[in-house]
């Protein structure tokens, strides 16, 4: 159904121009259409970058929007491909205050059982980091909620799409 809501990841690659990213997002804006994850970054093409923008979206708009951002002067290329056809990635920070993470069982159960990774120690905090799947991530999250004092920021997805040699062809 075309009307129904689905996670998309838009690609697009382009000329790195300020105000650019402003554009692009003023196009989401227009829509009342809400960002779930942006990442920015070169890519693999010489003075090319990516943007990796993560949205829950319509095919219909979708499609307006694609089409939208490829009339942008500095835009090479712009696709858009549902969350089954990428590859992704992504990774989440915590900090948990030392004592609590000495004294809680549970908390370095979690740890070991999703196989976390320890960055840091000091007196008030511990970090550490997880990178999986959004679907593993979230199941982390969600066994972390019954301890309060627990804090995560969650990155941006990193991620390959099938159509990621396409601009190969264009360049």
């Amino acid at each position: 159904m075309k009307d129904e809501k689905e996670l998309y990841t838009i690609t697009v690659f382009t000329e790195n121009h300020p105000g650019l990213l402003s554009r692009i997002a003023n196009i989401f804006t227009r829509r009342k259409l809400n960002i779930e994850s942006l990442t920015v970054s070169g890519s693999q093409y010489e003075g090319i970058h990516r943007f990796n923008i993560l949205l829950m979206i319509s095919e219909e708009q979708v499609n307006k929007v694609v089409k939208q951002i490829e009339k942008q002067v500095e835009v090479f290329d712009a696709f858009a491909r549902k969350e089954d056809n990428t590859t992704q990635h992504e990774t989440t920070l915590f900090r948990i205050p030392t004592n609590e993470m000495l004294e809680s069982s549970e908390i370095e159960g979690l740890i070991r059982k999703y196989d976390v990774r320890l960055m840091k120690v000091n007196s008030d905090h511990t970090y550490f980091e997880m990178s999986g799947s959004r679907n593993e991530i979230g199941q982390m999250l969600n066994e972390m909620k019954r301890h309060s004092s627990v804090h995560h920021i969650r990155s941006v997805k990193s991620m390959f799409t099938r159509s990621d040699g396409k601009l190969a062809n264009t360049l």
